[in-house]
């Protein structure tokens, strides 16, 4: 997700800056617009490995309960760096 005032021009360039500092192809990022109606939302903290109750609850009981289904992907928003969450010693 990005604020509206990122246009393609802005986002190639950031692109090209990241993959540059970390020295990566990131060829398979796009910019698109994001159309999102009602959904259900949560706060999870801890393993990725653990979200998938959630999920499963949003699909199976919340979602059904109020007329409600999923029409694409779910997507994450993080708080902090995901690379660094939950990392034991």
């Amino acid at each position: 997700m990005a604020p509206d005032f990122v246009d393609e021009g802005l986002f190639d360039g950031a692109v090209a800056k990241a993959s540059r500092k970390l020295d990566a192809p990131l060829q398979h990022l796009s910019l698109a617009p994001l159309e999102e109606g009602p959904c259900p939302q949560t706060m999870h903290i801890g393993s990725h490995d653990d979200e998938g109750p959630a999920l499963a609850w949003f699909d199976g009981e919340l979602m059904p309960s109020r007329g409600y289904e999923f029409s694409g992907p779910h997507h994450q928003i993080y708080l902090g760096d995901p690379r660094r969450s939950n990392r034991r010693s």
